[in-house]
C-alpha cells in the first residue's frame, strides 16, 4: 500500500510512511485510532474496538464529532457509526 503513495486529502493527512507507521504502532499500543482533519477539514473522529466478555473482537465505534470551525457545525450533529 505504501509503496503506491497515499493520497492527500488535506495538509493533516497522513502520508509519509514513518508518521503512518508510527501512528499505526500507537493505535495498536492505546487500541484507539484518531483522525484530526485528515480526510475533511473541520472533521474529527475516533473510534475503538469492541470486544465481548471473553474478549474476543466484535465490532468497532467510530464517532465524528463537528469541530467548531466546521461548516457543518449548525447541525449540531455528531455521527456515530459502527462496524460488524
Amino acid at each position: 500500500m505504501l509503496d503506491a503513495g497515499l493520497e492527500r486529502h488535506t495538509a493533516y493527512t497522513l502520508v509519509e510512511p514513518g508518521r503512518l507507521t508510527a501512528n499505526i504502532a500507537q493505535v495498536r499500543q492505546t487500541s484507539l485510532g484518531w483522525a484530526i482533519e485528515e480526510l475533511t477539514l473541520g472533521a474529527c473522529s475516533v473510534a475503538a474496538p469492541l470486544f465481548d466478555a471473553q474478549g474476543a473482537l466484535k465490532g468497532a465505534l467510530g464517532i465524528v464529532p463537528c469541530s467548531t470551525g466546521s461548516r457543518s457545525r449548525s447541525t449540531g450533529s455528531t455521527s456515530w457509526y459502527s462496524a460488524r
